[in-house]
């Protein structure tokens, strides 16, 4: 008999436990709503789930009237093309989220016929992390990239900088761009030769634009003709590829 009783306790003992995990499950879920989750398909499957997303949002903010804003959503989406306003427009019910600001989307109107700016996406990726966020002073919800998945993303055409993507693929990702034309001794692009310019006052071995020019003035150099400088014309400053440089002689 004892032994039955204590069979029983255990079980119930067991199903309380798997019943506070569920609730803790649940809890954590509910604190922390704005987990990256992942949506990939076509390029119209992709904005039926932006605007699934964007619906469920906009009327979790009672249609425009909280005065509070909060982030909804994050996400990452895939698709075979850039997903954009008019395409996200064409999946909301517009007679509760009016869109008619965008190219497009002139005939999704409130029930009323009103024109409305209720949603605004900005996405120029095929690819790429997204938020989903309640902007309360504009009655609005908004879509927008941010992070990247690969070098790629962060290039900013520069070729002066080191395009890197770090943490690629989470919502902690962000692009770095580390200046590379350092290495040159010059913060500044040029265009011909006579826009370069001994880097320091004396004995220079490397050359900058005007802007970088040291203050020269008081200063005394000796007249020595140091080694691996451009002193006696050992070398001189030239343009190579937009970035100051010595061509030694």
């Amino acid at each position: 008999m004892k032994g039955t009783m204590s069979l029983i306790e255990e079980v119930i003992i067991l199903i309380a436990a798997l019943a506070l995990c569920v609730m803790l499950l649940s809890l954590v879920f509910n604190l922390w709503p704005n987990e990256v989750r992942a949506s990939n398909g076509t390029r119209s499957e992709v904005a039926s789930f932006l605007a699934d997303k964007i619906t469920e949002c906009f009327k979790s903010h009672n249609y425009g009237l909280d005065p509070k804003s909060a982030l909804c959503g994050e996400f990452v989406i895939e698709s075979n093309g850039t997903v954009t306003e008019a395409d996200v427009t064409k999946h909301l019910d517009c007679s509760k989220i009016p869109n008619s600001d965008c190219l497009g989307c002139e005939r999704c109107l409130a029930s009323d016929g009103s024109q409305g700016n209720r949603v605004q996406v900005t996405i120029t990726r095929g690819k790429t992390l997204v938020s989903v966020e309640y902007l309360a002073a504009d009655r609005r919800v908004e879509v927008r990239q941010f992070g990247c998945f690969s070098n790629s993303d962060c290039d900013d055409n520069d070729q002066c900088t080191d395009d890197t993507c770090m943490f690629p693929g989470t919502k902690d990702s962000a692009c770095s761009h580390k200046y590379s034309c350092a290495t040159n001794d010059t913060l500044g692009g040029c265009e011909s030769d006579n826009e370069c310019f001994p880097a320091t006052c004396c004995h220079a071995s490397s050359c900058v634009t005007e802007s970088e020019l040291p203050n020269c003035q008081g200063i005394m150099c000796t007249e020595e003709c140091a080694a691996g400088t451009m002193d006696c014309g050992q070398g001189s400053c030239v343009c190579v590829e937009g970035k100051c440089a010595v061509r030694w002689k």
